[in-house]
């Protein structure tokens, strides 16, 4: 399995973890953040500035790998201070949607007694949704879009209209052919994949009688 590496332009560089991982199954993992800036420095000491930071460090490294906003589906707060947090939620919820704007997702909160990094007040970590990941230039790099292996039990395989399932599926004829026979040789009571994810496929079909 191969990672790609995010790491926003211009960040220094973290020692000993990724801010960001996205595999080739279309999983954007973004590690926890905190309110220190790109170079790792901390201009803020109070709970709304470092928590304006944290996110605004979270959005870099979303775009960085061709998400959005709108692709964060759960965040999960450490804060050091409860009476902080709840001291201060006017002004938390302004700067949230400052950034934010009105994408809520889900969310837990859990009170810690220490993190690592002294000055920081809060960590933040968040995890995007599946789908798409686009580059800078609008190009797919993943898709990660609900896909699945077409297989037949061959014994239970009646005659179908290959055309249409070649138009359906966009494999040709003559590899649906080589791919039925081998699946007849392998065994003919065992499950046997014939179009395999690779093709694009976006359905999932297991042939019997009844196709």
């Amino acid at each position: 399995m191969a990672n790609k590496i995010i790491q926003p332009k211009n960040w220094k560089a973290s020692k000993g973890y990724a801010n960001g991982i996205l595999n080739d199954n279309g999983h954007l993992f973004i590690g926890g953040q905190i309110g220190w800036n790109s170079q790792q420095i901390f201009e803020s000491h109070t709970f709304v500035g470092q928590m304006e930071q944290t996110l605004i460090n979270i959005v870099s490294i979303l775009e960085e790998a061709g998400g959005t906003i709108n692709d964060i589906v759960r965040f999960t707060w450490y804060i050091k201070d409860k009476e902080d947090y709840l001291n201060n939620q006017k002004e938390i919820g302004r700067t949230y949607q400052k950034i934010m704007g009105q994408h809520f997702p889900a969310m837990a909160m859990v009170i810690v007694k220490d993190l690592i990094e002294e000055d920081a007040i809060l960590e933040i970590e968040d995890y995007p949704e599946r789908g798409f990941i686009f580059d800078r230039n609008g190009k797919v790099l993943v898709s990660n879009q609900p896909s699945y292996d077409i297989m037949i039990i061959p014994e239970n395989l009646s005659p179908f209209d290959t055309l249409s399932f070649c138009k359906l599926t966009g494999i040709n004829k003559k590899e649906l052919i080589v791919n039925l026979e081998s699946a007849r040789k392998y065994s003919r009571r065992l499950p046997s994949v014939i179009v395999g994810d690779n093709e694009g496929i976006k359905i999932f079909i297991l042939i019997y009688k009844s196709f």
